[in-house]
């Protein structure tokens, strides 16, 4: 795994909004119509906001349902600004 460009928005001052809202643990892929290896029971999907916007994140949420399981090998990930 590398880490090579969330380690350069992590040095130029963006946030994650996962590690934000302390949701940095939950995997988004796969989903069950995902056969790749390589992507099991991972973290794959990332929100950024700058510095001036983390005071703004209400929420982090990555949606799991009946439809998010078969519409792709990821799953969504929402973001709520307010």
């Amino acid at each position: 795994m590398r880490f090579d460009v969330t380690s350069l928005l992590k040095r130029q001052g963006f946030v994650d909004t996962a590690v934000l809202n302390n949701k940095q643990s939950e995997i988004t892929a796969p989903t069950s119509i995902n056969t790749d290896a390589e992507h099991t029971n991972m973290r794959l999907d990332y929100i950024i906001v700058s510095e001036s916007l983390k005071n703004k994140v209400s929420s982090y949420e990555v949606i799991k349902n009946d439809l998010t399981e078969r519409t792709s090998d990821h799953y969504p990930v929402l973001v709520q600004l307010r």
